[in-house]
């Protein structure tokens, strides 16, 4: 049986048809940038790589951390850079293979070790990590400049909604719906994080670090919403498990 059950809200149109699962059982509500992390003192914003193609040069080999990338989670992440025509899986096989890449399988251990000044870049980061950090004065950044390759954003872990299949109480469960996509709704989920920007183009984004707001004259990439790419995620967890493997 599906664990989430197809639903409808009166808002669903405003959000964008493009961000609703097929099949109704999801649907995207807001983004948040894909960003590599960084050490503000190993290195310089006009340093940072204009090209994720600049992270196989050897002057950052040992010096990069990452999210381990056998590890369900970092799909959204991963696939930027799996199914890039200009990057792929040989981009993916020599940078985890050449440069010596530090896996962590705790995102915030990531963030604290690229903090402390172990590592000067940190590749597959999760959630707030970084920003929090950074928050507390500590020497850390997340690169959200569009690359050579193009933008990337993600619905991240909170920026996706659905119905569990038969709830407990399914109409609580639609009117809490209803009432997270409405203005009031997303307006509270902006100022509760302000680095994630509401699909809703009606509402203010003042609130919404300007870092970290959509540019209307910018094309980007998002793959959460994307069945086919979504489907394969086990692909690219198997591929990746295939290229650490071949390093031992």
């Amino acid at each position: 049986a599906q664990i989430a059950a197809p639903f409808y809200s009166k808002y669903t149109d405003i959000m964008g048809a493009k961000d609703v699962a097929p099949d109704r059982r999801w649907m995207t509500t807001r983004y948040r940038y894909i960003a590599l992390g960084y050490n503000t003192k190993l290195l310089k914003p006009e340093e940072a790589p204009k090209s994720y193609e600049d992270l196989l040069d050897p002057k950052w080999k040992g010096k990069i951390i990452s999210r381990d990338p056998t590890v369900s989670g970092t799909g959204s992440s991963l696939a930027g850079f799996y199914f890039h025509p200009q990057l792929g899986q040989d981009f993916i096989r020599r940078l985890y293979t050449e440069q010596e890449v530090v896996l962590t399988k705790d995102g915030r251990q990531g963030a604290e070790w690229l903090a402390l000044g172990k590592y000067a870049i940190y590749v597959l980061g999760s959630g707030n990590d970084v920003q929090e950090l950074k928050g507390q004065g500590l020497p850390v950044d997340d690169w959200l400049k569009p690359t050579k390759e193009g933008a990337r954003i993600s619905s991240g872990g909170t920026g996706t909604i659905s119905i569990f299949n038969r709830a407990a109480h399914p109409n609580a469960s639609k009117l809490f719906i209803n009432w997270w996509l409405s203005k009031e709704g997303q307006l509270t989920a902006q100022r509760m994080n302000t680095e994630d920007e509401s699909l809703r183009m009606d509402i203010a984004k003042d609130m919404v670090s300007t870092e970290h707001r959509r540019d209307p004259n910018i094309e980007y990439s998002f793959m959460d919403a994307d069945p086919t790419i979504v489907s394969r995620e086990s692909e690219m967890l198997g591929y990746m498990k295939k290229v650490l493997e071949s390093k031992q």
